[in-house]
């Protein structure tokens, strides 16, 4: 039995007398009694295909905890958390930090840790050479009242500041030069609201990291679905790549789309019915795509803009050709919240340096506030639709 095969060409009048298009039965070939009409994006033009908003603040949306920068105390019910961050705004060191953890378990189920409890527990540390006598003397009084919450009126030692940059820097590290770049912009941040930045290495590592070609290439190939569809209709029409209520989707409190993309929606020009084009995110490995994982986590918004956008057909049998150019721009908070402080099995979360990030983010007394990055990949957009 022959492969079936798909061929575009122009039929007579007499092939197809009601003036309709016609599928071929046997091959599945695109018949046309006329060439179908064809929108190309006018020069200069920029069409945004989808959008999928940060919750920044702006424009009516929530501000995202992890943009958050006012002193105060860390919001949990894990125990852990809020005695690594009393340890940590102290200065105290990782290492001192886990016995801290173990000592405040052995509490846990006896009504919480008193002031006695805990003043002994340091002077053993002197005792077995483990905690320095000055750095006892230096905890206030309104520290060790508060354990494990925070002394507010108290700021944060300079010498606290140095060994909590030192934390996140040697973990940030592991991203190379990109995120150490990161890492110094982050130290001098002040601007609040927080502003937008952007770092042509992230783009880069962007660009090239595994997960983010496969989200790109996924999103690509939807396109081409859409354009094939718009095809098979007798009309190509580059305004129909924006479907549903697109560009902008919108998100509820858990982050879910609302409401949620269906697989075939109305284009925005034409109106007809066409495989949706909708946001994705891509979903970063710490082993496939190490620096941008380490200095992003996960992108939490997108927008896709298309330029230069052109179809036409070509060769014998007639081709659909297309091509344009594709803008991804990915934005992230560079910043942590209050779970970034708890450990988890998935993700990177409750690590010292994550601990000393929410610490610096909260209480150093300057620089250290968060920003939005900004990352832009531009990439060709071209095929064959047969």
């Amino acid at each position: 039995m022959a492969t079936p095969t798909t061929e575009l060409r122009h039929v007579s009048p007499a092939d197809d007398p009601t003036g309709r298009q016609v599928r071929a039965p046997v091959l599945g070939a695109r018949l046309f009694l006329v060439p179908p009409k064809i929108t190309n994006q006018p020069a200069g033009d920029r069409l945004v295909l989808v959008r999928l908003s940060t919750f920044d603040g702006n424009g009516g949306r929530p501000l995202k905890p992890d943009l958050d920068s006012a002193r105060r105390q860390l919001v949990s019910k894990d125990l852990l958390a809020r005695v690594r961050v009393w340890g940590a705004r102290l200065g105290l060191g990782s290492a001192l930090l886990d016995a801290l953890e173990q000592f405040a378990l052995a509490f846990a189920n006896k009504g919480g840790v008193g002031r006695t409890e805990l003043l002994k527990f340091l002077k053993d540390l002197v005792a077995a050479g483990k905690l320095e006598l000055s750095s006892l003397l230096s905890i206030p009084p309104g520290d060790l009242l508060a354990f494990p919450n925070l002394d507010l009126g108290r700021p944060m030692s300079a010498s606290a500041v140095t060994l909590n940059e030192n934390l996140l820097g040697n973990e940030m590290s592991v991203g190379g030069a990109v995120a150490k770049e990161m890492f110094a912009a982050w130290v001098t941040q002040s601007a609040t609201p927080p502003a937008l930045r952007r770092f042509p290495s992230l783009d880069q590592a962007t660009a090239t990291a595994a997960n983010f070609r496969k989200a790109a290439e996924a999103f690509e190939d939807r396109l081409k679905e859409n354009l094939g569809s718009q095809l098979d209709q007798g009309e190509i029409d580059y305004r129909d790549l924006v479907t549903g209520p697109g560009p902008e989707r919108l998100r509820d409190d858990k982050g879910e789309i609302v409401p949620p993309v269906q697989p075939i929606e109305e284009g925005r020009s034409t109106r007809r019915r066409l495989p949706s084009v909708e946001p994705l995110l891509p979903d970063l490995g710490i082993l496939t795509d190490t620096v941008v994982k380490i200095c992003i986590g996960s992108f939490q918004g997108i927008e896709v803009t298309l330029s230069d956008f052109e179809f036409h057909l070509g060769g014998t049998p007639p081709t659909g050709l297309y091509s344009g150019r594709l803008r991804y721009e990915l934005r992230d908070h560079f910043g942590v919240d209050d779970e970034d402080c708890e450990v988890r099995t998935r993700g990177i979360h409750g690590t010292p340096g994550q601990v000393a990030m929410w610490v610096l983010q909260h209480h150093a007394p300057n620089g250290h506030r968060p920003f939005i990055d900004q990352v832009v990949v531009e990439r060709t957009f071209s095929g064959t639709i047969f």
